[in-house]
């Protein structure tokens, strides 16, 4: 925690610039420096999709995080009350394809089951 290697320190309070005070994909385009037309487009599109996806992505384990915190304090009233949020995100992010179809059914019974049940789980470990 208190060690600071000089390449891999950041600023900034969101944590996301590096020493340069660049973005993340404004790093990732001077990194990879597209020559023809077609890869600068694709990179574009690329940098795009990223943001988009870590985006679904981080509100997905947010929302679950939420949900596990409910489900072990055994507020199930709130539970019930955010299980359609849950549903509504899983479903699009496998839509969307950041997560799979399969995975997103097993991840949404699973939090199911636990909130009938009124018990604590681990979404990352089979029940």
């Amino acid at each position: 925690m208190g060690l600071k290697f000089s390449g891999f320190a950041r600023s900034g309070k969101d944590g996301r610039s590096g020493e340069d005070g660049r973005s993340r994909a404004a790093r990732q385009v001077a990194k990879n420096m597209p020559i023809t037309k077609s890869a600068k487009k694709a990179l574009r599109q690329n940098v795009k999709r990223n943001k988009s996806n870590r985006t679904y992505k981080n509100k997905m384990k947010n929302l679950l995080k939420e949900m596990e915190v409910l489900i072990a304090e055994k507020k199930t009233k709130e539970a019930k009350e955010l299980l359609p949020q849950v549903y509504k995100i899983l479903d699009k992010s496998a839509k969307k394809g950041i997560i799979k179809k399969n995975t997103a059914s097993r991840k949404k019974g699973r939090i199911t089951k636990a909130c009938e049940a009124r018990t604590s789980i681990n979404l990352a470990e089979p029940i």
